[in-house]
């Protein structure tokens, strides 16, 4: 309806949000409040009416006209006079040049505000609206969820966008190809994670919707920009799998593997930094636990050492016990000696082949 429309415009275009901490996060849904507000998911058509997107270009290209100096005079005059509207204009002493024509007033708004519009007033509704809020207004009352994410993408409101998507309850599908891949096309994805965790601090209202753009990116072997949002969400683990999958691409034999040696020790490098950061979280439970013996899960999140990745531990990020992230990274050293080697092995091999030929 238009009512729950305008709730919902209102709702996604307020600067307020709520970033939840492991302290004061009560509820797996922070966005529940919304309910209370009377804003509601609102069904929509899968597509838009091809209409509206000429609507929306229309109201774009249309440049912004303001109410101009002498309609104001002209309002003012009407209203101070019994005289007919069309006496006054054809009065030779009251030269008003001609303006462009200005339709938000439409015949100085039929006469009924002229009071306002001598004030600069106008109807909110109507009037007042710029350009982006009345196409909103229509996006939102005729369009389909993947019209909203889209204009609001075009108009760079990613915050909205975000809401928007959170709001309506939408699926990962929705995130995937309207919000994050548009992101990832214009170079914005480091922006993109300060606006989810600003909605949510503990990234848990994201979870599924994050791990539905990884399976994503990696079933369309977009293997480089899964490296990037895992690097993105500091998630070493998964980040260490995606440089093994680097090292093994397009190896035809043990000199190519050889070659991408870099990106095993960057894998290596990934695996050491959560052993480093397990090690770390160990060392602050036992500390923990001799103070003041406390054995409750949540506690134990909550007073664990700092760091940007801690809240999202728990909800989002691959985990491993310090004994298997070691057991790896010995594996990937021998990997490099053996691969270092057997490419050795090789270039000898090609080079006494290389002799053969040419003795024969």
């Amino acid at each position: 309806s238009e009512f729950m429309n305008e709730k919902i415009c209102k709702y996604i275009l307020s600067t307020t949000t709520i970033a939840t901490t492991p302290d004061t996060d009560t509820n797996d849904n922070p966005f529940e409040y919304a309910h209370e507000q009377d804003i509601q998911t609102t069904k929509r058509p899968l597509r838009g009416p091809p209409l509206l997107q000429e609507i929306i270009k229309t109201i774009e290209s249309t440049p912004c006209v303001k109410p101009q100096p002498e309609t104001l005079k002209r309002a003012s005059l009407i209203r101070s006079s019994n005289t007919s509207l069309a006496s006054l204009l054809s009065r030779r002493k009251d030269v008003c040049p001609i303006r462009m024509h200005e339709p938000a007033l439409g015949i100085l708004n039929t006469l009924a505000n002229l009071k306002h519009i001598a004030k600069g007033q106008y109807s909110e509704l109507h009037s007042n609206f710029s350009g982006f809020e009345e196409c909103l207004y229509y996006v939102l009352t005729y369009g389909s969820h993947t019209d909203v994410l889209q204009f609001l993408m075009r108009h760079h409101e990613l915050n909205a966008a975000l809401k928007y998507f959170l709001q309506q309850s939408l699926e990962s599908e929705f995130f995937i190809h309207n919000i994050f891949l548009v992101s990832l096309r214009y170079g914005n994805l480091p922006t993109l994670m300060p606006q989810l965790q600003k909605l949510d601090a503990s990234l848990g209202t994201w979870r599924v919707t994050l791990l539905q753009t990884c399976h994503y990116l990696e079933t369309q072997n977009l293997l480089n920009s899964l490296y990037q949002l895992q690097l993105l969400l500091q998630d070493p683990v998964r980040a260490s799998m995606t440089c093994v999958r680097f090292y093994s691409a397009n190896c035809e034999n043990f000199q190519h593997l050889h070659a991408n040696a870099m990106h095993l020790r960057n894998a290596q490098q990934h695996l050491q930094t959560q052993l480093e950061q397990t090690q770390w979280e160990k060392v602050n439970l036992e500390s923990m636990v001799r103070s003041n013996r406390r054995s409750s899960v949540g506690s134990r999140r909550s007073s664990m050492g700092s760091g940007a990745n801690t809240p999202t531990a728990a909800n989002f990020l691959m985990q491993m016990d310090a004994r298997a992230l070691n057991g790896h990274i010995n594996t990937i050293s021998m990997q490099l000696e053996v691969a270092k080697f057997l490419a050795q092995c090789e270039r000898e091999l090609s080079a006494a082949d290389e002799v053969n030929t040419l003795r024969t």
